[in-house]
């Protein structure tokens, strides 16, 4: 079943096809969403992370390579600029219930932590690397206690705190730099590392101690089960792949890519409706409401790649993408298509 998408009218020339695309009917229809305002767009930008507020669904955050951190109020329909002069946003976290956020970027050529108490009007730097080029690429926090987050660096760093970026600690140096971190949704002891170039890890204790899950080779994407401990599903170049224990073993999802023609950076379990699951390829968006067993392809005409998806909390039917060029290589998130 072949379902096709629109643009919404804001490109102006050329291909100003990328930033944002969002649905509203569960991914049927996708429109661009990339305007700042009547002479800026974000149609030209890399988008390296998306992040729906979970206590609001029409303030939405997304981090990008050249324009920073922006935000909308209204859904999407117009974007603001954050002034602080961020660049390669790497990863947003908002904290439900407050108006904390923390972000990865880089300010110069330093990879930093960033976060702020009043929903980004104000922002305290909690983190920085040591030397230029070095970056962080993703945070995740504890979500029973959100003082607890962990980030991955670029040289391979896995690093915690227990207070909010007061203090951190160095709990691994992985082979390669740190792609993703994900915490189980239902027991926040149990997290998981994906790496650029060597494999997967998980701990089962907050990281006090680690066992490799993927031995080698990306990791793409990581995404925990909404509702079953220890059920994780994993993208790498063997395709879409699932297990029940913890990442001890794996069974291959069949989709409809060849794993390795084109690298799949884009996957995401419906909050709500967990037996639907969305995943992306090169330019195209593919959802399954029957944990895989069947797919619908969203085939997109445009330049780009389909990197990020975002998913309401709240509603589901609101998704999300994020794209970038495969010419970006200025952040290790990025991969070649």
């Amino acid at each position: 079943m072949l379902i096709v998408f629109f643009l919404s009218g804001c490109l102006l020339s050329g291909k100003q096809d990328g930033g944002v695309y969002k649905a509203v009917d569960g991914g049927a229809i996708f429109k661009q969403k990339a305007v700042i305002d009547e002479k800026k767009s974000i149609s030209r930008d890399d988008i390296l992370d998306i992040e729906i507020d979970p206590d609001n669904e029409n303030v939405v955050y997304i981090g990008t390579e050249r324009s920073g951190l922006l935000r909308t109020t209204n859904g999407g329909d117009s974007w603001v600029e954050d002034v602080n002069n961020f660049n390669n946003v790497m990863s947003i976290k908002k904290i439900p219930r407050s108006q904390k956020i923390y972000i990865a970027a880089k300010k110069g050529a330093r990879g930093k932590v960033f976060k702020t108490e009043n929903s980004g009007d104000n922002w305290t730097e909690i983190y920085t690397e040591k030397i230029e080029g070095s970056s962080i690429g993703t945070i995740a926090f504890d979500y029973n206690n959100p003082e607890i987050l962990y980030i991955g660096t670029s040289k391979g760093g896995i690093l915690k705190t227990e207070n909010g970026g007061e203090t951190w600690e160095a709990l691994l140096w992985a082979g390669s730099g740190i792609r993703t971190i994900v915490v189980d949704h239902i027991n926040t002891s149990v997290v998981y590392f994906g790496t650029v170039k060597s494999g997967a890890l998980v701990s089962k204790n907050a990281g006090r101690d680690f066992v490799k899950i993927k031995k080698s080779g990306q990791v793409f994407n990581i995404v925990t089960h909404p509702n079953i401990e220890g059920f994780v599903y994993l993208s790498n170049k063997e395709g879409l792949l699932e297990s029940n224990n913890y990442g001890e073993t794996w069974k291959v999802i069949n989709t409809l890519v060849k794993p390795e023609e084109v690298a799949s950076r884009g996957l995401a379990i419906n909050p709500i409706k967990s037996n639907e699951i969305y995943y992306t390829s090169g330019r195209a968006f593919y959802k399954s409401i029957d944990s895989g067993k069947t797919w619908q392809p969203v085939q997109f005409d445009i330049s780009r790649a389909i990197r990020e998806i975002e998913i309401d909390v709240h509603n589901s039917n609101v998704i999300y993408l994020g794209t970038a060029s495969s010419s970006s290589l200025s952040s290790f998130k990025l991969f070649p298509i």
